[in-house]
């Protein structure tokens, strides 16, 4: 309540549930497109909703240049990626692989939209964790839409009920040292930096047998 709210959006496919969603929106639904964007007033908050979980092939054409424009094209990045909340994932992301879609793996392309905040639902997917994901999403928050029963299977969770990632800060227990008055161990606490490398966290040995002998070396690299 007492918020402004503009919406841009492309033509929904008849009969879609977008189509349905956007019937029900009361104001008008403008271009999506950088000038439409750009004719509008600053806002407090910008969410990224075009895309979701399946894209397969890069943005083209006016919301390439959009997204373009949210990411820094003309100077502007510093001021949209504070305030820029992502549904799913930033567009462009794919969450299989966590490749900006169009750019390979490696650097970060200039282009890539980074956002502030990344909300998806019930777990986390690979392309968040991967690749330029943990650049682009910033803070990950997972909201546990109530899957939880189908995730269940003869009295087992496959995984808890609630689920929160918090990207890029995570935390992994240390059984090295003893446990604490609590009965729980001390934590190593790691940050992630962007760019980063596996090796800049240390790195493990394993000793196996020797050759035809080094399956459990290869489930425990794994």
């Amino acid at each position: 309540a007492g918020w402004r709210v503009d919406v841009l959006g492309a033509a929904p496919r008849p009969g879609s549930d977008a189509a349905a969603a956007r019937a029900q929106w009361p104001g008008p639904v403008l271009p999506l497109t950088r000038a439409a964007l750009r004719a509008l007033p600053d806002a407090d908050v910008y969410v990224d909703a075009i895309f979701g979980t399946g894209l397969t092939r890069p943005p083209e054409g006016e919301i390439a240049a959009l997204l373009r424009h949210l990411g820094g094209e003309g100077g502007d990045g510093a001021f949209y990626r504070p305030r820029l909340v992502a549904v799913d994932a930033p567009s462009g992301l794919c969450l299989d692989s966590g490749v900006i879609l169009g750019s390979g793996r490696g650097a970060l392309p200039w282009h890539a939209l980074r956002v502030a905040m990344t909300v998806t639902f019930d777990s986390p997917k690979p392309g968040h964790l991967l690749e330029h994901g943990p650049l682009t999403c910033g803070q990950l928050v997972v909201a546990d839409i109530g899957l939880e029963p189908f995730r269940v299977q003869g009295g087992r969770g496959l995984r808890p009920a609630l689920m929160t990632a918090l990207w890029p800060r995570f935390e992994l227990a240390d059984r090295r040292r003893a446990q604490g008055p609590g009965g729980e161990g001390p934590w190593l606490r790691k940050q992630q930096s962007e760019g980063g490398h596996k090796y800049a966290h240390g790195a493990a040995l394993i000793v196996a047998g020797g050759a035809g002998s080094g399956g459990a070396a290869r489930l425990a690299a794994r």
